[in-house]
C-alpha cells in the first residue's frame, strides 16, 4: 500500500486515501506515509458514516480503488 500511494501521489498528482484499521495505522499512513487522509474503518459505527466519510474526503468520487488484503 505505501509504495502504490506514494508513487499515485509524487508521481501522477493523485490525492490519496488509506483505510487502516485503528487511530494508530491512520496516523501512520498519514504522517508516515504521506497519505492525503486515512479512514480508520473500525471507528466507523455504521456503513452510512463510513459513506458520509468518504464523500467528505472524495466528494467528486474515487476513481481508482486498491486493496492489498490478503485472504488465509
Amino acid at each position: 500500500m505505501r509504495l502504490l500511494g506514494q508513487l499515485a501521489k509524487q508521481v501522477f498528482g493523485c490525492k490519496v486515501i488509506g483505510s487502516a484499521g485503528g487511530p494508530g495505522k491512520g496516523a501512520l499512513v498519514t504522517g508516515n506515509f504521506g497519505f492525503d487522509a486515512c479512514v480508520d474503518y473500525k471507528g466507523r459505527a455504521t456503513a452510512d458514516d463510513l459513506k458520509a466519510w468518504v464523500k467528505a474526503v472524495a466528494p467528486e468520487g474515487i476513481d481508482m480503488y486498491f486493496n492489498n488484503v490478503r485472504q488465509c
